[in-house]
């Protein structure tokens, strides 16, 4: 160990962003794992088990904007990298042939992704998640409706990439990811620098600043700031409605492989959402060269049954 003066501390420490769990929330969390898995099963889908380890450059294509992959090389020298997203592995799998037809697919297996000491985040997370392969009718209303099922309680926050990349589709790949970075921070001067510096349109800049200011439970408010854009008041228009929804069309979800519509689920009082997913129709493309609808959704199933979560 570095510190000569810490060195026994793996006798009584565990590293940061890791837990022991204890036997009274063990109980919470098998039965909340049993719940959800009954509900995915409900809805059509066979559950896997993906692999601990993969080829790191998997995870590239779901980078986290402030977490990173636990990397290692095997014997042969091939750089591998810890699970940290379970989305991608799946796509892979069945991309590859591994699951026969697409279809379906649950899963409930942690991730671990590197974090800095007193970054807040956690270092290892419980998810139970379903993926949806291939067409469906209304595949977005049955994931809230989910979500809703699961907790009656929850708040729902729903928006969706293609509005930004209509929006802003006249930037270049960098450029887009830069004005991502300032909308998820809120930061409206830094936005409007961002729309002087890239000589943006005036009406896409003026839209693109009042998004901040567009959130609430009626999308009238965002439908005014995009009149005369038919191509924004169509995506607006195909927002599912749900009683627990909160429309915010300028959330941004950090990981990369998202195309239309994202979410996220929050319990009362809770900051980090327990619950998030969307729409990523062209990442089984990138895997196989073929096109292939896919959607899914995952829980932090420590978060869904923490202490004080009530059904």
């Amino acid at each position: 160990m570095k510190n000569p003066e810490l060195k026994e501390r793996f006798k009584s420490w565990i590293p940061h962003g890791m837990e022991f769990i204890g036997p009274d929330q063990t109980e919470r969390i098998l039965a909340g794992c049993a719940r959800l898995r009954e509900a995915f099963a409900a809805l059509g889908a066979r559950e896997v088990i993906p692999p601990l380890l993969d080829f790191a450059p998997t995870f590239e294509m779901a980078r986290q904007s402030e977490m990173a992959s636990f990397q290692t090389r095997d014997m042969a020298g091939e750089l591998l990298a810890f699970r940290s997203d379970l989305t991608v592995q799946i796509i892979k799998a069945a991309a590859s042939g591994v699951f026969g037809q697409p279809g379906n697919y649950s899963y409930v297996q942690t991730i671990v992704l590197d974090a800095a000491a007193g970054s807040g985040h956690r270092r290892e997370l419980l998810q139970a998640g379903i993926e949806f392969l291939g067409p469906a009718d209304r595949r977005v209303e049955t994931m809230i409706g989910l979500i809703a099922d699961i907790r009656k309680d929850a708040i729902i926050v729903y928006g969706d990439t293609s509005f930004l990349r209509a929006l802003l589709s006249g930037l270049s790949e960098s450029d887009f990811a830069a004005a991502m970075k300032i909308l998820d921070r809120k930061d409206i001067q830094g936005l409007r620098s961002f729309c002087e510096s890239r000589s943006v349109q005036n009406s896409t800049a003026q839209i693109l600043c009042e998004l901040p200011f567009l959130s609430g439970a009626s999308l009238d408010p965002l439908k005014q700031a995009a009149a005369g854009r038919s191509d924004l008041l169509e995506i607006i228009a195909a927002a599912p409605r749900f009683s627990q929804i909160v429309y915010d069309f300028g959330l941004v979800r950090d990981l990369s492989y998202y195309t239309g519509p994202v979410f996220q689920g929050y319990l009362p009082g809770g900051h980090e959402p327990f619950v998030s997913g969307g729409v990523y129709d062209g990442l089984f493309e990138k895997f196989s060269g073929r096109p292939l609808a896919a959607c899914g959704l995952a829980f932090d199933v420590m978060l869904l049954t923490g202490p004080n979560q009530g059904r």
